[in-house]
């Protein structure tokens, strides 16, 4: 009897030392993965995750966003191209301030519970702010560049076709794209704190996040 006994006992203490274990392993990753979330890494991000997880939380919206900017702005890809290295800086720079914004904060909760942890994340959305509000602003720009510009553009379009002129034109207001984008959308995007729970599970033999919810927006 006693053997059995000291028999449970140490199976006991077994499992309770392989779930300190998991618990601190998942405490670890949801802390990198958080902190890369937090770098706008989302390429990092997404290999601690199991395939759609950073879709359910929205935060890896660069390329969509991208889209919607070269809509805004009249740009097509095939002229991304032909721009000036300064204007495929701002752009770039855009889409590096655009994803440091998503997540500005974090705290991962210590209420690990079978393979499930919350994290408090401060979080923007980036479809708080419709790109399409700044089409007057951006059409504005646009004509009246034009207009002043009227003959050395007829010039070029003479030359090289209508594309080279929305390159040039595109190029000459790169600066003013880039502060409206900044000035009228990432400084009004809303500030949520919403939680996450993150659910991990051992996929090909790694942790990954395989269920994500995102619960408690509070909209500042």
């Amino acid at each position: 009897m006693g053997r059995y006994l000291l028999l449970c006992v140490a199976l006991c203490l077994g499992l309770c030392a392989c779930t300190k274990d998991e618990e601190s392993l998942i405490t670890k990753r949801t802390s990198e993965f958080m902190s890369a979330c937090a770098d706008g890494d989302f390429t990092k991000a997404a290999t601690y995750c199991d395939t759609g997880v950073l879709d359910v939380l929205v935060v890896d919206e660069s390329e969509e966003i991208g889209k919607e900017v070269l809509k805004l702005t009249g740009g097509t890809y095939a002229m991304l191209k032909k721009m000036d290295a300064s204007t495929m800086a701002l752009l770039k720079k855009f889409q590096s301030d655009f994803n440091d914004a998503v997540v500005t904060g974090y705290n991962v909760n210590n209420d690990y519970d079978d393979g499930t942890l919350t994290v408090d994340v401060v979080y923007h959305d980036p479809y708080s702010v419709a790109l399409s509000s700044l089409t007057a602003d951006y059409d504005a720009l646009w004509n009246a560049y034009a207009e002043a510009h009227k003959a050395e553009l007829q010039a070029v379009k003479d030359k090289d076709g209508q594309d080279a002129v929305a390159v040039d034109i595109f190029d000459a207001l790169a600066p003013q794209y880039a502060g409206l984008l900044q000035n009228e959308y990432l400084d009004k995007l809303s500030e949520e704190t919403v939680t996450w729970t993150l659910s991990w599970d051992e996929v090909d033999g790694e942790e990954l996040i395989t269920q994500a919810e995102t619960t408690g927006k509070e909209t500042t």
